[in-house]
């Protein structure tokens, strides 16, 4: 059965960043049933940290959903601090990280609900190869979305 973007009440957000001195990359999957699927790697044309590029990775998927037009979001990522501040267990001390924070809270008012999970790195292989797709592949990429 083939389904509108539109038609699809839940969608999953699985993401993962990664670093290294010169960039950044972040990967996500919007998985949504057994028909649809989006996968994307991002590079992040700057230096950037991990916990940063997982920032930018929560923000980018927020807006990737908000463009399928989703309503309700599950978001999975094996990053401790982005989760644990997203979800209020944890408060952002670091200034860029409030400003992530505050640009994802923005972001998730779009939604008709949005949840944030913690899971283990090795739940999250395929997000992990396509953030180190793109931290590794030459050429230009996008600027921090901060």
């Amino acid at each position: 059965m083939t389904h509108h973007i539109t038609d699809l009440p839940e969608w999953e957000v699985d993401v993962d960043g990664a670093s290294n001195v010169k960039n950044g990359g972040a990967g996500l999957i919007l998985p949504k049933g057994e028909d649809m699927v989006i996968k994307a790697s991002v590079k992040i044309d700057c230096p950037i940290s991990n916990n940063k590029a997982d920032y930018e990775v929560l923000v980018t998927g927020l807006a990737l959903a908000c463009e399928v037009r989703a309503k309700k979001i599950t978001r999975f990522s094996n990053s401790e601090i982005a989760t644990s501040q997203a979800n209020g267990e944890y408060q952002a001390r670091d200034l860029l990280f409030w400003l992530y924070l505050k640009k994802a809270k923005n972001e998730v008012q779009h939604f008709d609900s949005f949840h944030i999970k913690h899971i283990p790195r090795e739940q999250n292989t395929q997000t992990d190869v396509l953030s180190k797709l793109a931290n590794t592949t030459p050429g230009s990429g996008s600027q921090s979305l901060i």
